[in-house]
């Protein structure tokens, strides 16, 4: 199943990041979220889908 597959590897990718660069990367998703609207039911955990893929 391809979704858990990317849950799992951004949990593996958070867990090499400082916290420091934890801060950053949420900063990034905040504005990437405030930028393009936050959707009906914004789950944390899943990947941010980008439409133009």
């Amino acid at each position: 199943h391809k979704h858990e597959l990317s849950e799992k590897s951004v949990k593996k990718a958070k867990n090499k990041l400082s916290d420091e660069e934890l801060k950053e990367a949420d900063k990034v998703i905040v504005t990437y979220i405030k930028k393009y609207g936050p959707e009906k039911d914004i789950d944390p955990t899943k990947p941010i889908k980008i439409e133009n893929e």
